[in-house]
C-alpha cells in the first residue's frame, strides 16, 4: 500500500500539532489499523473494547475528523444506539475539535473565526492551511453543517483514494434504533459507537449494506455486555479469523499507567459498585457475562399495548353514581397491588431510589396493568398517606404484594392497620435473592402466556410514567445463576428498575384469588370515586 507510512505519520503529527492532543498508545493502535484498511479499501473488521472513560470517544472524533480532511471524498456514518448518543457524544466531539482547529487557523491568518448562523457579517470561510511535518492540510469551512450531518466542500486538488469521486467529505450521525430513519449514503467507513447496544438484525439489515458497494471497513467500539448481542459475535469472528480484521482491547489497567488520575478514579468505582459486580466486570475489567441477556422480547411486549384504555389516574373525573334508574349495577373489579418502596428514606440520605406502585385490574386469567405510580424524596409519613389514600379509592377488591424489605415490615404493618375494614389483603415479601429470582420468573411466565397487558390510551402516554416503565422493561437484564435461579436489575448506567419491580410484584399478588367478594351492599360506602 503506497504511502502508508506517511499517511499514519501524519495522523499522529496532525492530532500532535493541529489538534493538540497527544494520543495514548492503545489509542494509537486502533487508529492505525483503520487508516489502514480505509486507506488501502479493504473492507475490515476492527472491533475497540474500551473501559470506560479511557478515551474511546476521542480516539473517534481524532480518527474522524482526520480522514474528513486529509481524503477528500470520504463518506464516514457514525451509528449509536439512540440518536441523541451519536450526536451528542460523537458528532459534537468531531465539530467541536473542527471548529477550534478551524478558528485557530484563521487567527494565525489575521482573520477571526466564521461568526455563527444568523449573524449578518460573515468573515471569510476560504480553506484554511494547517502546516504539518509531513505535507500542508487544507481545512475548509462546511458547506452544510447540520446537527447531525457535516458535509465539506469539494476541493481544487484532492488526494488521496476517494480524490477521484470529485465530491466533498461528508459525515453523518444516525439513531440504530429500529424503525428510525438513515439516509441513503453509501459509507466508505462505518462506526458503531456503544456497538454492544445495538441490534444485530438492525446491523445485519439496515446498516451493513451500505457499504457494500465500497468495501466500507466496519468499527465496533464500546464495552462488554450481554454475549447473545452481534458486538460479542463479530469480536469472536475476528479473532478466530473468520473475519478480516483487528481487536483491541484495553481494560482498565492499561489506563492506569498512562493516567495515574484514571487509576483513582476505577478505585473509587471498585468501592461503589464492588469489584464482583456486572457493572464493574463489563465496564472496567472488560468481561464478558455469560449468561446475562435481556428479561422481555422489547418488540413482542410492546404488542401488549391496549391503545383504547386509560391508566385509572388519567381518566377524567365523572359523577358519582352516574348509572341508569334501570341499569342494574356491575360487580366491582378486582385489583392487584404491587408496591416498591424505595431502599431508604429519601429524604434522609437523598438517594435517588423510588417508591413505586404498579395496580392491575384482574379479569379471570387476563391482567391489565391500569397505573402507575412513583415518588422520590417523599418521607415515610408522606408516602404512607399517599398509598392509603390510592388504596382506598380502588374501586373494587385487591390484593397487595408489597416489598417488606427494611423499612417495608414495619411500613406494611401500618398499612394493614390504616386499610382495617377494606377489602384488601396485603402479602408481604421479603425480595431475598430466591423470592426475587422466583417473582421474576412468575411474571416472564404470566407475560409469555399473554395473559398480560397495560393501558395505553393517549392520556396514559403523555402523562409519561408509562414511557418511564417502557424503557426500564427495555433494559431489564437476565442474569442465570445456579440451580435455574435468575437475576434481574436495570444497568446503573440505564436508570432504573422500581417499576418493573412494582409490576412484577403486583402480578404476584394476582397470582391468588383476590380478596373473598363481598355483596354489592357491603361495598356501597365505597363509592365511585374518580381518579384524577
Amino acid at each position: 500500500m503506497v504511502g502508508v507510512a506517511r499517511y499514519l505519520a501524519d495522523f499522529e503529527a496532525f492530532c500532535r500539532v493541529g489538534l493538540r492532543r497527544t494520543l495514548r498508545p492503545y489509542q494509537v493502535l486502533p487508529a492505525q489499523a483503520i487508516i489502514r484498511s480505509v486507506l488501502g479499501r479493504e473492507g475490515q473488521t476492527i472491533t475497540v473494547l474500551m473501559a470506560r472513560q479511557a478515551g474511546k470517544n476521542e480516539l473517534l472524533a481524532c480518527v474522524a475528523l482526520w480522514l474528513l480532511l486529509r481524503l477528500p471524498g470520504i463518506k464516514i456514518g457514525v451509528y449509536a444506539p439512540t440518536l441523541p448518543q451519536a450526536v451528542d457524544i460523537s458528532m459534537r466531539r468531531i465539530k467541536r475539535h473542527f471548529r477550534r482547529l478551524y478558528g485557530r487557523l484563521a487567527r494565525e491568518a489575521g482573520e477571526g473565526a466564521p461568526r455563527r448562523r444568523g449573524d449578518t457579517a460573515r468573515r471569510s470561510t476560504a480553506p484554511r492551511v494547517l502546516a504539518l511535518p509531513t505535507e500542508p492540510l487544507l481545512v475548509p469551512w462546511p458547506v452544510v453543517d447540520r446537527q447531525e450531518f457535516l458535509e465539506l466542500p469539494v476541493l481544487e486538488q484532492q488526494g488521496g483514494p476517494f480524490a477521484a469521486r470529485e465530491e466533498g467529505s461528508l459525515l453523518g450521525a444516525y439513531s440504530a434504533e429500529k424503525g428510525a430513519e438513515k439516509e441513503g449514503f453509501t459509507w466508505d467507513l462505518i462506526l458503531y459507537d456503544e456497538a454492544q447496544e445495538i441490534d444485530r438484525d438492525v446491523i445485519d439489515e439496515e446498516i451493513a449494506p451500505t457499504g457494500a458497494a465500497t468495501s466500507a471497513t466496519e468499527v465496533f467500539i464500546g464495552t462488554p455486555y450481554r454475549i447473545d448481542c452481534k458486538f460479542y459475535d463479530v469480536i469472536q469472528a475476528v479473532k478466530e479469523r473468520r473475519l478480516p480484521g483487528a481487536c483491541f482491547e484495553y481494560s482498565y489497567e492499561a489506563v492506569v499507567p498512562h493516567v495515574p488520575e484514571y487509576g483513582r478514579f476505577v478505585a473509587k468505582k471498585a468501592a461503589e459498585l464492588g469489584r464482583d459486580s456486572v457493572a464493574f466486570r463489563t465496564q472496567y475489567a472488560l468481561e464478558w457475562v455469560h449468561g446475562l441477556g435481556m428479561f422481555f422480547d422489547y418488540e413482542v411486549f410492546t404488542t401488549l399495548a391496549r391503545e383504547e384504555e386509560e391508566f385509572l389516574s388519567c381518566r377524567p373525573a365523572g359523577p358519582r353514581g352516574a348509572r341508569g334508574i334501570d341499569e342494574a349495577p356491575e360487580p366491582p373489579p378486582a385489583f392487584a397491588v404491587g408496591i416498591d418502596l424505595a431502599g431508604d428514606d429519601p429524604g434522609r440520605t437523598g438517594r435517588t431510589d423510588y417508591t413505586a406502585i404498579a395496580v392491575l385490574r384482574c379479569d379471570g386469567d387476563l391482567k391489565t396493568l391500569v397505573d402507575l405510580h412513583a415518588w422520590q424524596g417523599k418521607d415515610w409519613e408522606r408516602q404512607h398517606e399517599e398509598i392509603v389514600r390510592l388504596l382506598r379509592r380502588l374501586p373494587g377488591r385487591a390484593r397487595v404484594a408489597i416489598d417488606a424489605t427494611g423499612m417495608g415490615d414495619p411500613f406494611s404493618d401500618r398499612l394493614q392497620k390504616a386499610l382495617a375494614g377494606r377489602p384488601v389483603a396485603i402479602e408481604r415479601l421479603r425480595l431475598t435473592a430466591s423470592i426475587k429470582s422466583e417473582v421474576g420468573l412468575y411474571a416472564e411466565q404470566e407475560v409469555a402466556g399473554e395473559r398480560v397487558f397495560y393501558a395505553a390510551g393517549p392520556a396514559t402516554r403523555a402523562a409519561g410514567q408509562l414511557e418511564e416503565f417502557l424503557h426500564q422493561v427495555r433494559w431489564l437484564v437476565r442474569e442465570h445463576l445456579a440451580e435455574k435461579a435468575v437475576r434481574w436489575y436495570v444497568s446503573p448506567d440505564k436508570g432504573h428498575d422500581d417499576l418493573v419491580c412494582a409490576f412484577f410484584l403486583a402480578l404476584w399478588a394476582a397470582r391468588r384469588s383476590p380478596v373473598p367478594r363481598l355483596a354489592l351492599g357491603d361495598l356501597a360506602s365505597m363509592g365511585s370515586a374518580s381518579f384524577g
